[in-house]
């Protein structure tokens, strides 16, 4: 039986010490395999794909179902139509195309031309729905994945790390257990995960909630953050609540973000000391940080109160919602406020209920300036 006609490859004995090697898999309907298994070249599989070990490819992925690894998953490219859980570790240049199957009856389509356009053996000037999937999956298999729904809570599951090279794209959640770093990401749906590095882009999804640390290069848009600590190079924009439960920490602290902003230097007080949340620009309806907030820009709070521990640093305008306040040094005694909980910006903001407002120099508006004594 040739490779591409059949579903399930299998090992046993001393085979299942190592792992079946194959130069491709081509299939229209589910594929299965227990064992460790190594792909050559591409895998298309036009339903589900399941395997049992671990799966590693030295070419694309393209799956029209679920992907589905016990074990850990690497690939040059992943794409699937009904999301990936991987019980390992993932690693892959990207991930594109996730959509979640409430919406598979209407989404199948594009993915199926998508997953036509990067196959072997796919005309590209061919670009007709119907030839894409009968080129990918028999009626009896797309039947099923339709039938079957799978309204999933997330797109991308991953038990271990989930490190990218690319960018990922999901309509969906994603759920990662360990570190989770894409160089970009757009998600419609929430992320968990331990850690998130965004080495260069922006990410973009409905919610945020990480165990430890954030740390994104480009700009932050969510609907809600919840982290330890919070670095972004660009701007914070959430509609809702930014909580930031992590105090500042030292730079050599192996807990904290490994990242220092370009453009955000050093605004605690003490050196050596890291900000628990740190952007250059920050919108969002409300702001909780359990250390220093640093900003290089403008701080704004739409419908809430915007609360730190210690200090609040900002370049620009710092503003509350009306029927709120501002809150600085809440973890620290009054005796104590010009030196660790402060308000420092342009301007004496209105509506600051705790922490005392220190002036900002125009040439270095990060400078700590010496306290004065209060008249």
């Amino acid at each position: 039986m040739k490779l591409q006609e059949q579903f399930s490859l299998s090992g046993n004995g001393a085979d299942m010490a190592r792992p079946k090697i194959v130069k491709k898999i081509k299939t229209r309907n589910h594929f299965v395999h227990v064992g460790d298994l190594l792909v050559t070249d591409y895998a298309q599989v036009g339903g589900d794909l399941t395997v049992d070990g671990n799966l590693t490819l030295k070419g694309p992925l393209f799956c029209l179902g679920r992907i589905k690894v016990n074990g850990s998953l690497v690939a040059v490219e992943v794409m699937a139509g009904q999301g990936i859980e991987v019980s390992g570790d993932l690693e892959a240049h990207s991930l594109r195309y996730v959509y979640e199957a409430c919406s598979f009856s209407d989404g199948v389509e594009e993915v199926a031309r998508q997953i036509a356009t990067f196959s072997p053996g796919f005309k590209a000037d061919t670009e007709c729905v119907e030839d894409a999937l009968e080129l990918i999956s028999d009626p009896a298999t797309l039947e099923e994945l339709d039938s079957e729904g799978a309204v999933r809570v997330y797109a991308v599951q991953v038990s271990g790390s989930c490190i990218l090279d690319g960018p990922l794209h999901a309509y969906g959640g994603v759920a990662v257990g360990g570190h989770f770093s894409p160089d970009e990401c757009y998600v419609q749906g929430h992320i968990e995960a331990g850690t998130v590095c965004v080495d260069e882009g922006d990410l973009d999804c409905y919610g945020l909630d990480v165990e430890s640390w954030v740390r994104v290069a480009g700009d932050l848009t969510c609907t809600d953050v919840s982290c330890s600590h919070l670095e972004v190079e660009g701007s914070v924009v959430a509609e809702e609540a930014v909580v930031v439960h992590g105090g500042d920490t030292m730079q050599d602290n192996k807990d904290a973000a490994p990242y220092r902003s370009k453009r955000v230097e050093a605004g605690t007080k003490s050196k050596g000391v890291l900000a628990s949340l740190r952007c250059s620009g920050l919108k969002a309806g409300s702001v909780s940080a359990g250390g220093s907030i640093l900003v290089d820009g403008r701080i704004e709070c739409t419908d809430g109160y915007l609360r730190a521990g210690r200090s609040i640093t900002a370049s620009e305008k710092i503003s509350s919602a009306k029927d709120f306040g501002i809150l600085a040094g809440l973890d620290v005694a009054r005796s104590l406020w010009l030196k660790d909980g402060y308000v420092c910006a342009p301007s004496k903001p209105q509506r600051l209920l705790t922490g005392t407002y220190r002036s900002i120099g125009k040439r270095r508006p990060y400078s700590d300036p010496k306290p004065t004594r209060l008249k």
